[in-house]
């Protein structure tokens, strides 16, 4: 199923960007203030985000140059204005949970490494945002239609295909 326009990550964008945020991060040195303070704007501008020195040296200090510029380039979930659906609901868990379920054709960094940084940094963020009392009797809801489809044998688009 594919997400409306807004929820969907843009792809096309932390592929522009994620190449830019690494050259950037190769001449980073934590030593030089004026050197380190120019990347940093540099990669807020890039990135529309509030980057400062402590948030990069935390990123550096886990993960590779690489995935620090994948996590960077990744945009920040919106606030939606219209609360996810049932359907969409169940697909983002869905992708959150098997790294299979959703091909992004992206050549420039690997799948795994793809699935990782959005599950954890824009499709857990997006319903921590969106969480409230109703999506929890939402996902409850949801939930339970899922577990009757499978006890039943039917798959979600046949299903949908009665409605």
């Amino acid at each position: 199923m594919k997400l409306r326009e807004e929820i969907e990550p843009k792809i096309i964008q932390i592929e522009k960007i994620c190449l830019q945020i690494s050259r950037l991060l190769r001449g980073y040195d934590s030593e030089k203030d004026n050197k380190c303070l120019n990347i940093i704007k540099k990669i807020s501008e890039l990135t529309h985000k509030v980057i400062t020195k402590d948030i990069l040296s935390e990123y550096m200090e886990d993960d590779s140059i690489c995935m620090v510029a994948l996590r960077l380039s990744i945009g920040t979930p919106p606030l939606l204005h219209i609360p996810l659906s049932c359907d969409e609901l169940l697909e983002i868990i869905q992708r959150i949970h098997s790294k299979n379920y959703v091909e992004y054709k992206v050549k420039a960094f690997p799948e795994d490494e793809l699935w990782w940084i959005l599950s954890h940094d824009y499709y857990v963020p997006l319903l921590e945002k969106t969480w409230n009392y109703q999506n929890l009797r939402l996902f409850v809801k949801c939930y339970i239609k899922k577990l009757y489809l499978t006890v039943c044998g039917i798959s979600r688009k046949k299903y949908l295909k009665k409605f």
